[in-house]
């Protein structure tokens, strides 16, 4: 019997799936070949566990689908999306996806950037728009439960050989011609087509090597504020992130990342001198300009403030990185004698002859 499901799986399962991957290369928009050929595809994908739980002489919904969704959970969603394709709107047992109005044919609009510039490559996919308002791909879904669906029959010697297919997106598509504009795009307008024809545009970034949803904006004003930790006071401004600043600034994942590139720019285009300079006018803010020194005994602490004047004062507070800001000031207190007058204190207090490796973390 394994013979009938290995066939099954080849023959219509991997066959459909590599046609649909055929149809989504092509330039054609708008016919309605991607969504019938993508879910034909999905379907015998997600209803081949019927036929593998009656070769397993085991219940489909009871014993493999629960085992199948531990192993893939895109199994589960591409199984709600087959049955909303189908009902046009299910509800039972919490689906994320629950509508076959949120299955859509989109045109994805890819910015890349060469030595003669930005260029757009265009790519279509079907798109579904979850209950959580995540945008899903059905291929990527597709290709997660394809190759499920290879590891455990490879696994349980039904199949032959295995076989992993991947969507590699750091892959740089060349320029299309000289204008960087995709020009072989053809739409045919489908009225009576149930499902609708988007675009999303995206941008791909070169660090990452991955894309992006492009915000689009020409440019996003972003508030920053300092804070005075003895009052509470704060003094706000506005950093302008111009169009590929915010692209960027929107990708980064964590709010410390985000924070840290805004902060970044608030200094590169002078706008947080311009707050700590206030700061200083107004609270007579000095930054963490204090030099410590350790005594004998725990507790014992000697610590003398850097005085900056204001040309220093801006050059430290242009610095990001935290050790780089603590040789300046080493620099800046050596220079002024303040490392001296510490040492004397240091030497009268608890008669140590400390030398300047006491800052050693500052050199």
């Amino acid at each position: 019997m394994y013979q009938d499901l290995m066939s099954h799986f080849f023959l219509g399962v991997v066959n459909s799936f590599q046609n649909y991957a055929k149809v989504q290369q092509t330039k054609v928009f708008g016919t309605g070949e991607d969504i019938n050929t993508g879910l034909h595809a999905a379907t015998l994908l997600y209803h081949f566990g019927e036929h593998y739980a009656k070769y397993k002489k085991e219940h489909f919904k009871k014993d493999v689908k629960p085992r199948l969704i531990k192993k893939c959970s895109d199994y589960q969603i591409l199984g709600n999306i087959v049955d909303a394709s189908k009902h046009y709107e299910i509800d039972r047992n919490n689906p994320v996806v629950t509508s076959a109005s949120s299955i859509k044919e989109m045109i994805r609009v890819i910015e890349y950037e060469d030595n003669d510039g930005e260029y757009r490559v265009l790519e279509k996919n079907i798109s579904i728009l979850s209950n959580n308002n995540e945008n899903l791909y059905l291929i990527d879904l597709m290709v997660n439960v394809i190759n499920m669906w290879f590891s455990i029959l490879y696994s349980e010697n039904i199949i032959p050989h295995f076989k992993k297919y991947t969507i590699d997106r750091s892959i740089i598509p060349p320029r299309p011609n000289k204008t960087g504009i995709s020009d072989d795009l053809k739409i045919i307008a489908s009225s009576f087509l149930p499902f609708h024809l988007e675009f999303e545009f995206f941008k791909y970034d070169n660090v990452t090597r991955n894309i992006y949803p492009k915000p689009l904006v020409s440019s996003a004003r972003m508030p920053i504020s300092f804070t005075n930790s003895l009052t509470n006071e704060k003094i706000t401004s506005i950093v302008e992130l111009l169009e590929d600043e915010y692209f960027h600034f929107t990708i980064l994942k964590s709010d410390e990342d985000k924070e840290k590139y805004l902060h970044e720019k608030a200094i590169e285009k002078g706008v947080l001198i311009e707050m700590y300079k206030e700061a200083r006018q107004k609270w007579n803010y000095r930054g963490a300009t204090t030099l410590a020194i350790s005594g004998p005994s725990e507790g014992d602490l000697l610590t003398m403030e850097v005085e900056l004047d204001d040309s220093e004062f801006v050059e430290f507070h242009s610095i990001i990185d935290e050790s780089s800001k603590d040789k300046y000031l080493f620099k800046v207190a050596k220079r002024n004698g303040t490392i001296d007058k510490m040492l004397a204190e240091a030497k009268s207090r608890w008669n140590i002859d400390y030398d300047e490796s006491v800052f050693s973390n500052m050199f």
